[in-house]
């Protein structure tokens, strides 16, 4: 496990003044990707469709900090390991603390103005050493993002690709199936993208759900999946692309279509057209 101490109070460390002078002068250097990484950050950016792999590829790739107490002047590339402990320095900003972290070396030499010691260290392995503090990724460029200690908390436990809770719905129960009134053109948008992604996934349906039920559930989204396997798997990660586009009619609901043709199967079938189909 590393050990981070962070520079804390209204004493900021050279490389925070360095960032925030950057920031005041509007100086937002333009983003051409240097890695993989930073090819799947700008497409999650653009699209949340592809935020599941952007976490993903954060956790497994290496990222890049600004060493704190090391010779002024000395340019260092050091490559740490769990167990090592170092020293980063914080930045602040709207008045919360955050280490600034960077998906390639080309972005951190971006927003400093001096020669100063880097770390590479894998990104997963750096969050769980920080465990507890803000992560700002890319701070200074057009494409980054704020981790709160609770997201950073949330990868590393993996409790971030947890599914959202179901419910049961009582044998006998009255299901009412049909089209909402408002297409959620956001939503389909990004499951269309998504579900191009996963080759397990053939075809997918839209319906709006209702019970006749004494609970007074409302009517509410329900996408119809046909998928080979992976199910648990592909939910998991499709509640992260939820999570970021407007829905509707919320909740959202899905269901598994098995090739049976009553219940909810026989809607999806004989009353719906597919607004995705692989074609591949």
């Amino acid at each position: 496990m590393c050990t981070f101490t962070g520079t804390e109070g209204s004493n900021p460390s050279l490389s925070a003044m360095i960032l925030k002078e950057q920031l005041r002068n509007g100086e937002i250097m333009v983003f051409q990707p240097q890695n993989e990484l930073e090819k799947s950050f700008i497409l999650a950016a653009k699209n949340p469709a592809y935020r599941p792999k952007f976490y993903k590829d954060l956790i497994n790739s290496d990222i890049y900090v600004v060493q704190e107490d090391v010779i002024r002047g000395e340019e260092v590339i050091t490559r740490v390991s769990k167990g090592e402990s170092i020293k980063v320095g914080k930045i602040e900003y709207n008045g919360k603390l955050y280490i600034p972290i960077f998906t390639s070396l080309m972005r951190l030499e971006a927003v400093l103005k001096s020669p100063k010691s880097y770390v590479a260290m894998n990104c997963l392995a750096f969050m769980e050493g920080a465990r507890g503090s803000n992560l700002f990724l890319n701070y200074g460029s057009e494409f980054c993002k704020r981790f709160t200690a609770q997201e950073v908390e949330s990868i590393i436990d993996g409790s971030i690709w947890n599914q959202p809770s179901g419910f049961t719905v009582p044998v006998g129960t009255k299901v009412r199936l049909g089209q909402p009134a408002k297409y959620p053109s956001e939503m389909i948008a990004a499951l269309s993208d998504f579900f191009k992604q996963k080759n397990i996934v053939k075809k997918a349906y839209l319906a709006l759900i209702s019970y006749d039920t004494t609970n007074k559930i409302p009517p509410h989204t329900l996408i119809g999946i046909e998928c080979d396997n992976e199910w648990d798997e592909m939910l998991s990660e499709v509640s992260i692309v939820l999570n970021n586009v407007k829905i509707p009619n919320p909740p959202v609901d899905f269901c598994r279509l098995t090739g049976k043709k009553d219940g909810n199967e026989a809607y999806f079938i004989n009353f719906c057209k597919p607004f995705f189909i692989r074609t591949e």
